[in-house]
């Protein structure tokens, strides 16, 4: 009866998981989007399209694919093997969130930090522009457009 359980908990579990990974995966190339969506509105002239180019290239290149996906697997791994095991380590899932929201937390302060560098090539005028869109939601991809 118990491997009835952990067979149909797995089964739930693992296309949720899965979906949430999806839909944290869309918000991400939507957030991306969003940006490009909102510097594409704020008329840049050509040496500030160079240096946003510039800021993007650099953001890029910190970025390493292959490291993303060794982490991505690892979590995948982990959180495969705490569904499998015959008892829940509450702990080990703690230590699991812990980790994946520092490294989220780590992301998303990338990711301010290309904003604020970005903020910064802009002039006045574009500036407030830019606020306008960020709080109309221009910022968010095509969602709210």
């Amino acid at each position: 009866m118990k491997k009835w359980i952990k067979i149909a908990a797995l089964s739930l579990a693992l296309p949720l998981s899965l979906s949430v990974n999806a839909k944290a995966m869309d918000g991400m190339q939507g957030h991306r989007g969003g940006m490009k969506n909102i510097i594409s509105q704020l008329d840049l002239t050509q040496q500030q399209k160079q240096d946003v180019n510039n800021i993007m290239q650099q953001a890029k290149g910190n970025m390493d694919r292959q490291s993303r996906q060794t982490q991505r697997a690892e979590h995948q791994a982990e959180r495969l093997a705490l569904l499998s095991s015959e008892t829940f380590d509450e702990e080990k899932a703690r230590a699991m969130i812990a980790s994946h929201q520092q490294q989220m937390s780590e992301k998303k302060l990338a990711m301010l930090k290309i904003q604020h560098q970005v903020y910064q090539v802009l002039t006045p005028e574009q500036r407030v522009k830019f606020a306008e869109l960020m709080t109309q939601g221009k910022g968010r991809g095509s969602k709210r457009q």
